[in-house]
């Protein structure tokens, strides 16, 4: 439910002093770079383990 986020985001916002409200900013920039970061490493992670999938496939099916 985002109306509780937003509700709560616009609670500490008002009444904060711009310092504060550019620091949380920030903060929020910094965690979602973060996550960009750590969910372009798991995709990296996916396409190499479908690339092994699809080598192994493959590799048993020209044995086979």
């Amino acid at each position: 439910d985002l109306t509780g986020f937003w509700g709560s985001l616009e609670g500490s916002v008002v009444g904060s002093n711009p310092e504060r409200v550019e620091e949380e900013l920030r903060e929020m920039r910094d965690r979602y770079t973060q996550m960009s970061l750590s969910f372009a490493e798991v995709q990296a992670e996916k396409e190499e383990l479908l690339m092994t999938i699809k080598s192994l496939r493959t590799a048993t099916f020209l044995a086979g």
